[in-house]
């Protein structure tokens, strides 16, 4: 009786105001989706998991920062569903799909036995406390929420910090966004950190310039593992 109600009220709504896909404008019936099937499967993967320590992303990071691994979830392109999804996430309070990701993620995570049990505790790139009070949350961190109740391992906000309130760094070249993030992120009581081996979190990798300085900073100041992970990069 509860489930036909919740599906005549969901039918209702569905009349009244349609519930569309972001990107190709479809209705969707499931209200709690913002993308079509079709739009979400047309994603390109990046199928990191796979090779965790011998892919693009790890090639090009690891010239910048020692890491142990780096795998992002899907290959990042303008104009297309994954560029309305992130954006959606970031701008829209759409904190879900950061969470949603995660979950998703985390389960191709545990299904590859190498890297499954590596990690000891997750730390999203955090916001400058402008730019958070402005948004109200961290996408990075929902992205990392969905990870750590998958995997079952923490989320820490509290030992890594950003002191440098920077711009996007989308529309930089590349020097420009290196410069910037110089001195972007600091590491409070780094004993908590020392013989972790962390996996460090973002959205979106561009140049890469905002992960590699917090890495960098994290093991300048503590003796630890770091591996990297994102929703998404760019190619």
């Amino acid at each position: 009786m509860l489930l036909n109600l919740k599906t005549l009220i969901n039918d209702f709504l569905n009349l009244l105001i349609p519930n569309c896909c972001i990107y190709c404008e479809e209705v969707i019936n499931d209200r709690s989706k913002i993308l079509c099937e079709k739009c979400f499967q047309s994603i390109p993967r990046t199928y990191h998991v796979n090779t965790p320590k011998f892919n693009d992303l790890y090639n090009y990071l690891y010239k910048s920062v020692d890491i142990e691994y780096a795998f992002s979830m899907f290959y990042f392109y303008t104009d297309t569903p994954i560029q309305n999804l992130i954006h959606y996430l970031k701008y829209k309070k759409h904190k879900e799909v950061g969470i949603f990701l995660g979950e998703m993620y985390g389960r191709e995570i545990l299904n590859n036995t190498k890297i499954k049990n590596e990690f000891d505790v997750i730390i999203p790139i955090p916001l400058h406390k402008k730019r958070f009070k402005e948004r109200g949350y961290n996408q990075s961190e929902m992205f990392a929420i969905g990870l750590s109740k998958i995997l079952n391992i923490p989320v820490n906000t509290t030992n890594v910090i950003r002191i440098k309130n920077t711009l996007s760094q989308t529309q930089k070249e590349s020097y420009d966004r290196k410069f910037d993030m110089k001195d972007a992120f600091a590491v409070i009581n780094p004993e908590d950190l020392k013989g972790k081996h962390i996996l460090l979190v973002d959205d979106l990798i561009t140049t890469g310039a905002t992960i590699v300085s917090c890495a960098r900073e994290i093991k300048k100041n503590c003796k630890c593992k770091i591996s990297i992970c994102s929703i998404a990069k760019t190619r």
